[in-house]
């Protein structure tokens, strides 16, 4: 069964790439001989496989990307859903089953998934095995006033750091690193009396938080807000209780979350997530259409569109092993924990966030 770290690599479609005028790419496509090649495609890709008769009758076969494919094939269907289409528009049948219709013009199938008309494996699909969006999930969860810890085994779950921060950040949550899996138990009972305080001081940042989406029309500002709400609670003596860590380097703090992490935790789906972000790079990734070649003999590269990145971010590296976790008891509300209030309140009303 794959797991969600193989969500994470990015959203694209391996799909064979070949003309049945080499060996191996006929009817019945040989696996050892062909190989895959990346399509990535804004809103997402397609593998096509194209079955036509040549003038002298002989049945030629060619399978590649759709956005590649389309640019020399002005012809093709305007129905792209999976299985298999005439020119015409006209349904044929299912890409691995006989034709329902027979026809003489060429086929057009369409496929996206593990058995599909190219034989295409899908890297990265839009949700978990069993069907779920873990974004969406995440921001039911905080709909409903449920707080989403994540914790990652370190040094294994390094690279996706901030995918796990943005899911915890959505409920006004945190990403915990763990090491030991001695700790798992303290870090468990410690977030959930960390929460049991922080949510005793709710009430007062909702009525702010409230009162600012009234003065400005249903958004507000989080990152302005917190800084005005940390002020007036840190000045009346707020305290709650706080998860801390015995950090090699002498540090005590949980990972802040991150520039990335944050901007992630805007977006709605694993889907936009996968095409805005390059877990190696910790950058806001631009999907970029990879240059057509090999099978049309040709190097034209298609443009496609940007999406907005925010500033670049110099990574830190943090030391993640953890000996042992900590509960301090009745400190004063740190920032962090504000800027976690906020965002609660934000979510549970459906606020939008400027």
């Amino acid at each position: 069964m794959p797991q969600l770290f193989d969500y994470l690599n990015g959203f694209y479609l391996d799909c064979y790439e070949c003309h049945s005028n080499r060996p191996g790419c006929g009817e019945k496509l040989d696996w050892i001989l062909m190989r895959w090649k990346r399509c990535i495609a804004p809103g997402g890709s397609k593998c096509v496989k194209i079955i036509e008769r040549s003038p002298d009758g002989e049945i030629n076969y060619i399978r590649g990307c759709i956005n590649q494919i389309e640019a020399l094939r002005p012809e093709m269907p305007t129905v792209r859903e999976n299985g298999c289409w005439a020119a015409s528009d006209k349904y044929i049948g299912l890409a691995y089953r006989p034709w329902y219709v027979q026809t003489d013009e060429p086929v057009y199938c369409f496929c996206d998934e593990r058995d599909g008309c190219n034989t295409a494996v899908r890297s990265l699909i839009n949700c978990d095995p069993s069907g779920h969006d873990p974004v969406e999930c995440a921001t039911l969860l905080a709909e409903r006033s449920v707080t989403l810890y994540t914790i990652g085994c370190e040094p294994t779950a390094t690279p996706y750091r901030d995918f796990f921060m943005a899911l915890a950040f959505k409920t006004g949550s945190q990403y915990i690193p763990l090491a030991n899996c001695g700790d798992l138990a303290a870090i468990i009972v410690g977030s959930a009396k960390e929460e049991i305080s922080l949510e005793r001081l709710i009430a007062q940042v909702h009525e702010e938080v409230m009162h600012e989406a009234v003065l400005r029309g249903g958004s507000v500002d989080e990152t302005e807000l917190t800084r005005r709400i940390h002020e007036v609670m840190q000045g009346g003596g707020a305290k709650a209780r706080r998860l801390k860590m015995n950090n090699h380097d002498g540090t005590t703090s949980i990972p802040a979350i991150t520039p990335n992490a944050e901007y992630l935790s805007t977006l709605g789906t694993l889907k936009e997530i996968g095409i805005k972000w390059i877990y190696k790079t910790k950058t806001i990734a631009t999907p970029v259409v990879p240059v057509l070649e090999g099978l049309f003999g040709c190097d034209t590269k298609f443009a496609t569109a940007n999406p907005p990145t925010p500033p670049a971010v110099k990574s830190v590296k943090i030391k993640t092993k953890i000996p042992n976790i900590n509960l301090k008891d009745d400190e004063l509300l740190d920032i962090s924990q504000t800027r976690r209030l906020v965002r609660k309140c934000v979510a549970r009303n459906k606020l939008k966030s400027t």
